[in-house]
């Protein structure tokens, strides 16, 4: 008699589509592979260059941007590795530029910031919270001065956080008085001089 053994297939995989990371250093890329033959019952081990970017998920949802390779264990605990090179994107890191008006004088609202978000992925909403501020909108004017933030938000939902945007204004004006009285009656001698703090100079007075 003739006793056949047979052998499964070698494990074949067929890479499918990828979606990039939805923000700069999250975890959420996604992929997808066709397994066909060795024995059925896999077990995933998806290794990025990083080797800290590992995923065990037959579709994984939770990989970082990087270029993946899969190895494959099916159910009789033979393996095979495929370089895949299965690149998962991430878009940019937002940035946003400040440019700071400050207060004229003492007291007066007439500061504001300009901001001007890159990057992400546009168009962004916009969030200061606090008084005295227009929480939606992109660039603030008549603010006081103080201590201001805002959020930046993109479209995909990836935040940028800009925190203590100062507004100053300058010490309030002051001024001291050191009076000569006449040394006699009608010499026009007498005289005020004056010294000042605070503010901007030069002074003009009237």
């Amino acid at each position: 008699d003739t006793v056949t053994i047979d052998e499964p297939g070698e494990i074949t995989a067929v890479p499918g589509p990828t979606t990039d990371a939805l923000c700069f250093g999250t975890g959420d890329g996604k992929a997808q592979v066709s397994v066909a033959d060795g024995t059925p019952g896999y077990t995933y081990l998806w290794t990025g260059v990083n080797p800290a970017h590992t995923s065990t998920m037959p579709a994984p949802n939770d990989l970082f941007a990087d270029t993946y390779d899969l190895k494959i264990t099916d159910a009789n605990s033979c393996e095979k590795t495929f370089d895949l090179n299965m690149v998962i994107g991430q878009p940019e890191a937002i940035t946003v530029a400040v440019l700071v008006t400050d207060v004229l004088c003492n007291g007066l609202s007439t500061g504001e910031i300009d901001i001007t978000p890159d990057k992400g992925t546009p168009p962004y909403t916009f969030l200061w919270p606090g008084a005295g501020v227009v929480p939606g909108s992109e660039d603030q004017t008549g603010l006081a001065a103080g201590l201001y933030n805002v959020t930046v938000t993109d479209f995909n939902g990836c935040e940028k956080i800009t925190s203590n945007i100062e507004i100053t204004e300058n010490d309030l004006i002051e001024a001291s008085f050191l009076i000569s009285d006449l040394s006699c009656n009608d010499s026009g001698d007498g005289a005020i001089a004056t010294t000042m703090s605070g503010g901007v100079a030069p002074f003009t007075y009237s």
